[in-house]
């Protein structure tokens, strides 16, 4: 399914002028869709006029008529998430030499198949001089493992939906719902000071160099400065207890997803991995998750209805904005990227100009980081928004 939420000039709902489309791109079925979003909730529609299951989200019809053209192979759609991430039946591997070539192919097919003719549809055909209209996407199955965020039809063309729109995604439509209006502040927070969370080398898993730059680099940017756990101290409970207890919480250490059993993937702690079941057991406090972190965000190619990893699960548990990875974003070294520290620290200069976070420009930091990245996006797509 993929989940579509932009602005509108309307003014329908609670004042926050929104509308919200869904289509499922793997239904071919489903063309065409109509639906709001008020305070009382979504209505889907095929095309024709015929309600989709909009009992389960109460409704009142605000929505416009958007008829969408089939959507992508499903065939196809398996490929290119092979192509990037492996095959099913194998963890996601070590970054291949060819990722740049096979990035540029896979952006290009999801601009021309997907992006697009969805953009054009919701009345977004050119880059706006103005700030861009947010877009949530919920997808499923293989395309949970592509990132739409960054389809373009070229390096540096304006065909892109970076020049577009601001991208989100969410696990289901009702947890965008929760996220966008979930109170302000939980009560399970006690510290509104950040913390980063540093796991450079887990038990049985090679050291990483860049956790220690990260913290420090956040010790440089934020006021207050960062409450600080390392290595051995992180423990699974720590890491929930972070989770549950602070607003804003940089994690940098390994992630890891095995795509056929995604339950199974998490982010490596000194006592074992916290997995999906771990963080929707628990509740999520932070208002900004920033999951410094390989594979994070990926979800697995056997599961039908939806993405079933971290950066998902923080959201399930009560999180609002999440930044997380679709893939590795290290080399076969362990040593972080060229030009990753500068990335993340503009995303953080972005997020917090006067060193208090703002976390509701979760969002648009990350956009703002990858638009000015576009020329070698291959390197920065993996890097996603989930949340309100």
């Amino acid at each position: 399914m993929l989940c579509l939420r932009v602005p509108d000039e309307h003014g329908v709902g609670q004042g926050r002028g929104t509308e919200e489309r869904f289509v499922d791109l793997t239904d071919p079925h489903v063309t065409g869709l109509d639906l709001g979003l008020a305070v009382e909730g979504i209505q889907l529609f095929e095309k024709g006029g015929d309600r989709v299951d909009t009992d389960r989200f109460g409704g009142h019809d605000h929505g416009r008529d958007c008829v969408l053209p089939a959507g992508p192979d499903l065939q196809a759609v398996q490929q290119y998430a092979e192509a990037l991430s492996g095959p099913a039946g194998r963890r996601v591997p070590m970054m291949r030499a060819h990722r740049h070539e096979t990035m540029s192919d896979v952006l290009t097919w999801l601009w021309e198949t997907t992006a697009e003719p969805i953009l054009t549809a919701l009345r977004h055909p050119s880059a706006s001089a103005d700030e861009p209209p947010r877009v949530w996407w919920c997808l499923t199955g293989p395309l949970t493992m592509l990132p739409i965020h960054a389809a373009q039809r070229g390096p540096g063309s304006p065909d892109a939906v970076l020049e577009r729109v601001v991208s989100s995604y969410t696990l289901t439509p009702t947890h965008l719902s929760l996220s966008v209006h979930r109170a302000p502040r939980r009560t399970g927070v006690t510290d509104d000071r950040p913390c980063a969370i540093t796991i450079a080398q887990p038990p049985g898993l090679p050291p990483l160099v860049g956790p220690e730059h990260r913290a420090r680099l956040l010790g440089e940017l934020l006021d207050p400065a960062p409450v600080r756990l390392d290595d051995r101290e992180v423990t699974r409970d720590w890491l929930l207890q972070a989770l549950a207890s602070h607003r804003i919480v940089h994690i940098a250490g390994h992630g890891h997803q095995d795509v056929t059993e995604p339950l199974r993937g998490g982010v490596a702690a000194s006592d074992g991995a916290m997995t999906f079941q771990d963080i929707a057991a628990h509740p999520v406090g932070a208002d900004l998750v920033f999951l410094d972190a390989c594979h994070t965000a990926i979800g697995g190619t056997d599961v039908p209805n939806e993405g079933i990893h971290v950066a998902s699960a923080l959201q399930l548990a009560g999180g609002h904005h999440v930044i997380a990875t679709l893939w590795q974003v290290v080399g076969h070294d362990l040593v972080t990227l060229a030009g990753e520290e500068d990335f993340i620290a503009a995303v953080y200069r972005s997020l917090a100009p006067e060193g208090t976070v703002v976390v509701d420009r979760a969002p648009y930091a990350l956009h703002e980081a990858l638009r000015q990245r576009r020329l070698d996006i291959s390197d920065w797509a993996s890097y996603l928004h989930y949340g309100g």
